[in-house]
Parts: structure tokens; sequence; C-alpha cells
């Protein structure tokens, strides 16, 4: 029977006896070999174990990771469109003040000019109030000349 190695892993069927020191060395080299060939095997596989295990938890942080990612970005998403909305409603506000600035404007111009109208009929039926009552006093005097004259 052979190893992988093609070492033989036991001897032919000899007497113990029958080997020479030469023999009896080479096969004790052969078994300390076939030892180490089989230590060597199981660090390889529990090399490849870890290997394997290692991907794995490497394969399971990728995972954990693009679903953190994934979240983060819907977030990011989320929180866009919040500031997008408020950022639309912010500038419905600014139009909304613009638009009642100038109505309140245009309020406060009508109202200025409606109170420049009616200072300036107060004015102007002061002045109309005087004239009448100027000629009142010349129409009394006219009359009052002509009753003397007649």
């Amino acid at each position: 029977m052979y190893h992988k190695l093609n070492v033989p892993l036991s001897k032919p069927l000899k007497s113990p006896m029958s080997e020479t020191p030469l023999e009896s060395q080479r096969h004790e080299e052969i078994l300390k070999t076939n030892r180490s060939i089989d230590t060597l095997q199981r660090i390889l596989e529990k090399k490849e174990k870890l290997e394997w295990e290692s991907n794995q938890a490497l394969k399971n942080k990728i995972q954990r990771l693009k679903s953190r990612n994934k979240k983060l970005q819907e977030e990011l998403f989320t929180m866009s469109e919040m500031l997008r909305e408020r950022d639309e409603t912010i500038a419905q506000y600014e139009a909304e003040v613009s638009r009642s600035q100038r109505e309140l404007t245009a309020s406060n111009k009508k109202i200025n000019d409606q109170r420049m109208r009616q200072e300036n009929v107060k004015k102007l039926r002061h002045e109309l109030h005087e004239v009448v009552e100027e000629m009142k006093r010349k129409l009394y005097a006219k009359r009052a000349k002509y009753k003397e004259a007649l």
C-alpha cells in the first residue's frame, strides 16, 4: 500500500529480524515522512477550513455592509425628499408673503390715495365755503346798497 506521494506506507511482510539496519532506518524515515505528511495534511485541512470560515465571515460582513449601505441610501433619499418638500414649502411661504406684501402695499397706497382725496375734498369744501361766504357778503352788501338806493 502506498501513500499519495508513492511512498510505501508499510513494508512488505518481512520479519523484523531479517531487516538490515539500513532498511530499518529507511523504514523509520518513511514512517516519519508519512507522519509529517499526515500532519501537513491536517494543517492544510485546518488552513482550508479557516480560510473557508474567514471567507464566509467576510461574505456575511459584506452582506451586512451592503444591507446597511442600502438602508443609509434609503434614509438619504427620504431625507432629500423631506428637504425638497421643506424647500418647496418655504418657497410657497415666501411667495405668499411677497404676494401679501404687494397686496398690503397696494392697499396702503389706496388708503393713502383715498386720504389725500378726502383731504383735497375737505380743502375744496373749505375753499368753496369761503367763496360762498364771500359771495353772500357781497350779495348782502349789494342788497343793502340797492335798498339804500331805493
